[in-house]
């Protein structure tokens, strides 16, 4: 049964007004017209006691000075009988004289039974709050749980593995083609072609060409200029052959290395690109993730401007019914002890004033708290180096030996290696997802 915190106030202002009782306790119209109020409010009042830790406080203060008033004239000293004691307690009565407390009336074990009523309900009322608070504030600790899995879950994860693997892959594809392009670089341009060309006898144009015998190519038949014509072929085959294989054996280096500087300028930017965008990803996933917990931290423990934080407002209310529960259970030992059988009641009244309740104020604590570090381990790593600053490229693109931006040992003559050189693509500040991007694609397939 639940009662309204207004019901103490009424009842126990009515119950001590009057002045008219006898020494036993409940004899008293006062008592009579108290007890019927009691019952009757209880009969009427079946409004839960609410949350209203002020509504509780107050009708426990009530029942509490209504207690502590049975109390304080069951341990009154009473006159002994008239069997020769002394009044003020000079000399022991004899054991027919011996001195009695003061009785507690039927009436008044009525009305502790009514008070009894009200505070079984009201356990199971703090115990339902307290469940509720558990929940609220279970919800506070798993904040990080949530915004893990919000950001962070298997999925995401595995596919976060698989872009960085592809994104590694990339890496690696680049690193081989500037390898394999340095080594062609580092060879000299066709050195037999130009050797053989230069300096070989046999690379010299015929004489006969030079005397220009091959342009009689249209002469007559049985003229000397198409004899000489012909005379001419000869030598000149000879001289163009081996200088025509070599020249080709050159022009193939040339449209290697021009294809191998195109391919690696393309895996450059494959690279560069997928470097990006993986960052950016992993960015986004980590911002999310600090925003959620911020938000959790913000409800759960710091508040806003427009109400408290939940953290906070849990605290008060687990005082505040660990508070009424000591207060109960210190009523509910008082009472006990008055309607006992017990000869020794005054000792027994003592022990409930100084009990301390450590264990059941224990029950009632709640911890509630946001723990902000448990941020994946991805964003826990030091910020990258921004993409094309000398730190990124240094990381990126340079070995024990060379760098990216460096040309090889070898051919200093030309810019072979260079030409298969772009400019790094910067990762822009606005820059965005794309998850129709052919990396990401690789990365959920």
């Amino acid at each position: 049964m639940r009662f309204a915190a207004f019901v103490v106030v009424v009842v126990f202002s009515e119950v001590h007004s009057q002045q008219q009782c006898s020494d036993s306790l409940g004899t008293c119209s006062g008592s009579r017209a108290s007890l019927m109020q009691v019952k009757s409010l209880s009969q009427k009042l079946q409004a839960s006691t609410g949350r209203g830790t002020s509504n509780r406080a107050q009708t426990l203060a009530g029942f509490q000075k209504y207690t502590q008033e049975l109390v304080d004239t069951y341990l009154q000293k009473p006159a002994v009988t008239d069997g020769g004691g002394l009044i003020d307690g000079s000399s022991e009565p004899d054991k027919a004289n011996e001195v009695q407390h003061n009785a507690v009336s039927p009436e008044v074990i009525e009305a502790i039974g009514i008070i009894s009523e009200y505070l079984d309900q009201l356990y199971i009322d703090l115990q339902l709050f307290h469940e509720q608070d558990k929940k609220s504030a279970e919800f506070c600790a798993n904040v990080p749980t949530r915004c893990l899995a919000a950001n962070f879950n298997t999925s995401v994860e595995q596919a976060i593995e698989n872009v960085l693997s592809h994104v590694e892959d990339l890496k690696t594809k680049h690193q081989t083609c500037r390898q394999e392009l340095a080594e062609e670089c580092a060879d000299a341009v066709c050195p037999v072609y130009h050797q053989y060309r230069k300096y070989d006898p046999k690379a010299l144009l015929p004489g006969c060409a030079k005397l220009g015998h091959l342009s009689g190519q249209d002469a007559q038949l049985g003229s000397d200029d198409l004899l000489d014509f012909e005379s001419c072929l000869v030598p000149t085959k000879e001289w163009l052959d081996p200088l025509y294989g070599k020249y080709i054996e050159c022009k193939t280096q040339a449209v290697d290395e021009q294809t191998k500087s195109s391919t690696c300028r393309s895996e450059q930017g494959a690279f560069e690109d997928a470097s990006c965008h993986s960052t950016t990803w992993i960015t986004i996933h980590c911002d999310n993730h600090a925003k959620c917990l911020d938000h959790g931290k913000i409800q759960c423990e710091l508040g806003s401007t427009s109400g408290t934080a939940d953290c906070a407002q849990i605290e008060q209310n687990w005082k505040a019914r660990q508070s009424d529960n000591v207060t109960a259970e210190r009523i509910r030992c008082l009472l006990k002890v008055l309607v006992s059988m017990d000869g020794d009641k005054g000792e027994q009244l003592l022990r409930c004033h100084d009990a301390t309740y450590e264990k059941m104020k224990a029950f009632w604590v709640i911890d509630c708290a946001v723990d902000v570090t448990k941020s994946p381990q991805k964003c826990q790593a030091p910020t990258p180096a921004l993409q094309c600053s000398d730190a990124w490229m240094s990381e990126e693109y340079c070995t024990s030996s060379q760098c990216l931006t460096l040309r090889p040992a070898g051919r200093e003559e030309d810019n072979c290696y260079q030409s298969g050189l772009d400019a790094c693509s910067q990762c822009g500040v606005d820059q965005s997802l794309d998850f129709e991007h052919a990396h990401v694609k690789t990365g959920f397939s």
